[in-house]
């Protein structure tokens, strides 16, 4: 016996159901695998997920003074209490009509020497900004598509209604490989907010001064495609077994088609006797599922038994 299923559609997800259902040989072996995989790289780095970029205007040499003052105290404010570690963390009340500031604790894990929400450590600096009449809060959404990081910060600078320019906001490559955020001082980046720093590899923090990303940057993080089958088991990813089907490098450039066909078919053992419905999912080396946008996506399977 023999089987052979061709899913065809413009989304990450394909899935059909069968009737009536398949019904295999329950005293039989079967297997399954990917004969092959087509489509167009429609895919994009910056995504409806990631478009939002949000920065603040207006910034003078005072309050740059009072957040690098305010900063440092987060810096240096960890102290010990017995076995633990206490971070104490400055931040303005919102409350009063006067801003003040308040000291709040936070624990620190000891074994991995992280804190329990410290992106709340940043959180009193965004509080600062909105309050301050003369700096403004901006919201971008940028188009998305795929771009290099050339093409990214024309993006920032020419999108509709931008107030960033070159010499408020630029990058430059360093050898580590990582960026350098250079600003005149003027603006303030919320990479917190702005999920488009993960590729410039920027730390979940707002930037206001000129400084380097505590992470290499990866413009590009779609390096691998993975194809999952809901009727097979066996294959792993680290020590999780999972439905992966098929995995292959992404070698082909943005606009290219992609035909991947392996010279053998690997099979796969098929988790049921009965086969109603089948579902294909496409994702990212990080599964996270992917958007071929307007594109179609080709899946052919093909069924034996053992």
């Amino acid at each position: 016996m023999s089987n052979y299923f061709l899913l065809q559609g413009k989304s990450d997800f394909l899935t059909v159901d069968l009737f009536p259902p398949l019904h295999l040989d329950p005293e039989s072996e079967y297997v399954l695998g990917l004969d092959y995989f087509t489509s167009v790289n429609s895919l994009k780095n910056v995504t409806r997920k990631n478009n939002k970029f949000v920065y603040y205007v207006g910034l003078t040499e005072e309050d740059r003074t009072y957040l690098e003052n305010r900063r440092k105290n987060f810096e240096q404010n960890i102290v010990k209490d017995n076995d633990k570690e206490i971070y104490s963390i400055q931040t303005l009340n919102d409350n009063d009509d006067q801003p003040k500031l308040e000291t709040q604790f936070y624990n620190v894990d000891s074994s991995t020497n992280t804190l329990e929400g410290i992106q709340d450590a940043y959180q009193w600096e965004i509080s600062y900004l909105r309050r301050q009449p003369h700096i403004k809060e901006h919201v971008l959404e940028l188009e998305p598509g795929a771009y290099e990081y050339e093409g990214l910060m024309r993006l920032l600078w020419d999108t509709e209604n931008s107030l960033l320019t070159k010499t408020a906001f630029n990058v430059e490559v360093q050898e580590s490989g990582k960026f350098k955020f250079i600003t005149d001082g003027s603006v303030a980046i919320d990479f917190k907010v702005s999920r488009i720093g993960e590729l410039l590899g920027a730390e979940e923090k707002l930037y206001w001064k000129t400084e380097t990303a505590k992470n290499v940057f990866n413009i590009w993080d779609i390096n691998t495609l993975q194809i999952y089958c809901n009727l097979v088991e066996g294959a792993f990813i680290n020590n999780q077994q999972t439905h992966l089907i098929y995995s292959f490098p992404l070698l082909d450039e943005s606009g290219q088609l992609i035909v991947e066909k392996p010279n053998h078919i690997l099979y796969f053992p098929i988790n049921t006797n009965i086969i109603s419905t089948i579902s294909i999912v496409v994702t990212d080396q990080k599964q996270r599922r992917v958007d071929f946008g307007v594109e179609e996506i080709s899946v052919a399977i093909h069924l034996k038994k053992q």
